[in-house]
Parts: structure tokens; C-alpha cells; sequence
């Protein structure tokens, strides 16, 4: 089948066909965009009527599209891509609260994924948000379901032979690192840089330390990582269950660029000074349960201080894709973490 390049090429005939994969003979009558977000992909609520065969199938009548229609997409066509693989291969061998798919598939032309996804308003969630921290009773139950998810490999073993799925993901197979680094002037003109201390605004030993933690979780792949765990990319259901949204950053890699990322953006500076080491501690528990092994805690906690710099690029975050309050909040809690922890030491041992 074609694939959408463009919004106006998600008409009826095109939903139909993605549709009747699982459902031969459903006809989409009719299809309107009543909600757009651009960002790091391109997301688009969809109100739908059906045929008979739709609607004994009891199809939703709203539902998401994910792809990549913006300007940035065909570089990061890998990231939609390994979100497509992460449901086709990994959500079906997952007891995690995620959302249902409806249609997945990699346009072989381009390599953009596409998916048709769950509309969660319909099941009454609530979502995250980057300006809205959780707190610390909040943070140890989603460390659990992290914590049960970074285990997959070792408990689940199709998921460590997966070939698509890589040390760093696609965010170190596009760089997104280099790609924000390269953001630095522009970063530096915005509100959000006031919270950088001098010590923090030192590009060359910023890029360092982030190609060292690269090159750390390329040698020694042991964990399914989300790589995007913040407020933003949380929901809660009815019951009040957590779980991830977006993973197209999902990779092998070491579990602390998960924990540190997560607990540093989730968490007020206070909350965060006054719980981190507990919650870290009880991460590894859950990571022993699930996995049957953690490191240690001294290993951890170097490992979570090294992995804190990754934070650092919602500091270079580009303007398009974050509204400025969102990265001057992220850029106050990064800058405190990172001077808190030591983190640019932590590379010299």
C-alpha cells in the first residue's frame, strides 16, 4: 500500500486500507483531523465513521495518527521507525499499561514509521506534564514499571535477539546529541539559560561528557531503555496505573539514562535533593526483583551522576519543539542536578 507523506493524503481510502489488515472489508466513510501537534513527530486525532463491518468490529470512533510530517522528519525517520518495532515486536511480550495500536508499518521507500494508536482520552487517563512534577510516592511507582521494563532482556529473551533494536537507539543512531549541541547559540539567547551556572556553559567539555556516557552504554548494553521518560510521556488511567507513552527512543543501553533523566525532570530540585538516594535505592531493589540482579549501590550511584548529563540537552532543547516555560523549567532542574551531583567530575574517575 502507499504511504502518507503529507496530511492531506490521510484520507478515508488510505485509513481503509491500514484498517483492514485486521479487519478485511472495514470501509472508513469518513475521516476528520480535529486535532494536530507538531513536534518531534507529527500526532493527529481522527474522527472516523464506518461501515457495518467497522462498527461490528466496535472500531473507536477517534483514534491517533504518528508519523513524521514536520520539517526535521526524514532525519529522524529511525525514531519513528523503532517506535513501529517497539509495538510490532516488544508491546505484545510486555505486562505494561500501554496504549493499543490499530496499524503499524515502515514505509520501505523512506523508512518513516506510521501507526494508528489508541485515543487514551477514551479510557478517562490523565496525562503528565513537563510543568507539572509528581512527587515522591508518584516517582517509586513509576520507577517500578521502568524498573520492570529495563529487565525485559534478561527476563524475556526474543527481546535481546530483536536485530533493529540497538545499543543507544536512535538517539545515538541520529545523534540527537550533536543535533542539540549544535542548538547552542540560539539556546544560550533564551530565558532558560539565566539557570546555567557558568560552570555548566563550557560546550566542549559538555559534548565530552556526553560522548563518554555514549560510548559507556554502547560497551555495556544490558537494559531495554525507554530514553524519553519524562512528564510528558506519562499517563495515568482511571485506576490511577502508570505508563509510558512515545517510544521511539527505545534502545539498549544502561538503565541509569532512564532513572536520572526521569527522576531529574520529574521531580522538584527539593524533592529531588531530598529523595533521590532513596528512590535510587529502591529502583535497584525493583531492578533485582525483576531482573534478578542490579549493581550496586556506590556503581549506581556513579552511574546515575554520569548519566545526569544527558539532562542537559532539554537545556539546548531547539525552539520549535518545546514552549520556551517548558525548558526554562527543565533548564532549573538539570542545571541544580548536575551541579548537586558533581556530574562533569564524575567523568574524570
Amino acid at each position: 500500500m502507499l504511504f502518507p507523506r503529507a496530511l492531506d493524503e490521510v484520507t478515508p481510502d488510505w485509513l481503509s486500507a491500514a484498517l483492514a489488515g485486521r479487519h478485511p472489508g472495514v470501509r472508513v466513510l469518513t475521516a476528520t483531523q480535529d486535532k494536530v501537534i507538531s513536534g518531534m513527530a507529527t500526532k493527529v486525532r481522527l474522527r472516523l465513521t464506518y461501515n457495518d463491518i467497522g462498527c461490528a468490529a466496535k472500531l473507536p470512533d477517534t483514534m491517533w495518527l504518528k508519523t513524521g510530517f514536520e520539517s526535521h522528519s526524514e532525519r529522524s525517520a529511525l525514531l519513528y521507525a523503532a517506535e513501529v518495532n517497539f509495538f510490532r515486536e516488544i508491546a505484545p511480550l510486555v505486562a505494561a499499561n500501554l496504549p493499543a495500536t490499530y496499524f503499524e508499518a515502515i514505509d520501505p521507500a523512506t523508512g518513516n514509521g506510521v501507526l494508528l494508536l489508541e485515543d487514551l482520552e477514551q479510557r478517562g487517563v490523565r496525562f503528565g506534564h513537563p510543568l507539572e512534577p509528581v512527587t515522591p510516592a508518584v516517582a517509586r511507582s513509576l520507577l517500578d514499571i521502568l524498573a520492570r521494563l529495563h529487565a525485559l532482556p534478561t527476563t524475556t529473551e526474543p527481546v535481546g535477539q530483536l536485530d533493529w533494536l540497538k545499543p543507544g537507539g536512535a538517539i545515538q543512531a541520529v545523534d540527537v546529541g550533536a543535533e542539540y549541541l549544535g542548538f547552542w547559540e540560539t539556546a544560550a539567547r533564551q530565558p532558560r539559560f539565566a539557570f546555567v551556572p557558568e560552570s555548566l556553559r563550557d560546550r566542549a567539555r559538555i559534548r565530552s561528557a556526553l560522548k563518554q556516557m555514549e560510548a559507556d552504554d554502547r560497551a555495556e548494553p544490558a537494559w531495554l531503555v525507554h530514553g524519553d521518560p519524562h512528564q510528558g510521556n506519562v499517563f495515568f488511567d482511571a485506576a490511577g496505573n502508570g505508563g509510558f507513552l512515545d517510544w521511539q527512543t527505545v534502545g539498549l543501553g544502561s538503565w541509569a539514562f532512564d532513572v536520572a533523566y526521569f527522576l531529574i525532570m520529574s521531580l522538584t530540585v527539593e524533592d529531588r535533593r531530598a529523595h533521590e538516594k532513596s528512590l535510587l535505592r529502591y529502583y535497584l531493589g525493583r531492578l533485582a526483583a525483576h531482573a534478578g540482579r542490579a549493581p550496586g549501590y556506590d556503581e549506581a550511584l556513579l552511574a546515575y551522576r554520569r548519566h545526569a548529563i544527558w539532562c542537559f540537552m532539554t537545556v539546548l532543547c531547539p525552539v520549535e519543539r518545546q514552549p520556551e516555560e517548558v525548558c526554562s523549567a527543565n533548564a532549573e532542574r538539570t542545571c541544580a542536578a548536575l551541579s548537586d551531583l558533581r556530574t562533569l567530575e564524575a567523568f574524570t574517575h
